[in-house]
């Protein structure tokens, strides 16, 4: 049996024919074109989307919070009127017109009272302390330096004068000698006596019921005590130091009122009683900027009984101009006189 070998025969198979090449660099060079294409679309839609927005952006006013804005403000806004530099000036405007805001609220009744009541103590003390309740003669009171007490008390000179030279009514005649000294000085002066107030403002003071200050200049009055004493807190607000310009006041005081004490005075303590008085007086110069400061006005009402045998000897404090710089047509009492009764006169 014999064999036979024979080659294989048949077509050749598709995945044996290799592929022209120039179907080849067709198919790629037509895929790289499409796919460049699209990119070039996507990156230029981008592009003129950006350019488009940012010249949208600077044609349009910017946008503020009206919940920011003040009232008057927001229709600026609504006619494209309110701007980088309407804000600037705005802001400022703002800032004066809202000038209240930055003020501090009035000062309650019982810080000026217990202000008031402390100057009060320290008289008592005072009087009660550093003088002899010996007699003296009756030449050693110059009746003529009592005259500014008997014009503010009612009392004449000549009553003042025995209070003092009567050992028993010599305490309560000091009281009231000194209060009028201290008190009337947290005021502007018109007799050429120094007030405890700072010397660039002390000369500016009216009274508030001085004749011809309408309503208009009262309020702008009141605001001009607040706003000035708001900006001098910091230099006048404290007590007197030894460089304040205004112990020269303190000093004035002392050389008005000495005279007055010295027949009564206990050369063993004088020392010491002049320091307490200086403390006293520079206590009182606090409380007068405190008055100032605030946007009512207030006086001490030293006006006596009309009984004989009673002294006032510290006044009464009352308000007679509101916080709203209104005139009160019935003064408010912040504090009642004092009065000492039964003096046996």
């Amino acid at each position: 049996m014999s064999s036979t070998s024979s080659e294989p025969t048949g077509s050749p198979t598709a995945q044996d024919t290799p592929l022209p090449t120039s179907k080849i660099n067709k198919a790629i060079t037509s895929g790289a074109v499409a796919g460049v294409a699209i990119g070039c679309f996507v990156i230029g839609a981008l592009l003129v989307g950006l350019i488009a927005f940012l010249l949208r952006r600077k044609r349009q006013p910017h946008r503020y919070p009206q919940q920011h804005l003040h009232p008057g403000d927001i229709a600026l806004v609504e006619h494209g009127k309110y701007n980088r530099n309407t804000e600037a000036s705005v802001s400022k405007a703002r800032v004066v017109s809202n000038v209240d805001n930055l003020l501090p609220q009035p000062a309650e009744d019982h810080a000026i009272v217990g202000g008031f009541s402390k100057i009060r103590d320290g008289i008592k003390n005072h009087a009660q302390s550093y003088y002899h309740k010996s007699p003296i003669s009756h030449e050693a009171v110059n009746e003529e330096a009592l005259t500014e007490l008997a014009s503010a008390t009612g009392i004449t000179t000549a009553t003042l004068k025995t209070f003092l030279l009567n050992p028993a009514t010599r305490t309560p005649a000091i009281m009231i000698l000194l209060s009028q000294l201290a008190l009337s000085r947290c005021n502007s002066r018109i007799d050429g006596q120094y007030s405890f107030l700072p010397r660039e403002i002390s000369g500016l003071l009216a009274p508030a019921g001085a004749i011809g200050i309408t309503t208009s200049q009262l309020a702008l009055f009141s605001k001009w005590k607040t706003i000035t004493g708001a900006l001098l807190e910091r230099q006048y607000g404290e007590l007197p130091g030894s460089n304040d310009p205004r112990r020269v006041s303190i000093d004035q005081a002392l050389a008005a009122v000495e005279p007055i004490l010295t027949p009564f005075i206990n050369p063993n303590i004088d020392e010491a009683r002049r320091r307490n008085l200086e403390s006293i007086l520079s206590r009182t110069m606090k409380f007068a900027f405190l008055l100032f400061s605030q946007p009512g006005c207030f006086e001490f009402d030293f006006t006596q009984t009309g009984r004989a045998d009673n002294l006032v000897v510290f006044p009464a404090m009352i308000q007679v101009l509101s916080d709203e710089a209104e005139p009160l047509s019935s003064p408010r009492v912040l504090r009642e006189k004092e009065i000492m009764a039964g003096l046996g006169l």
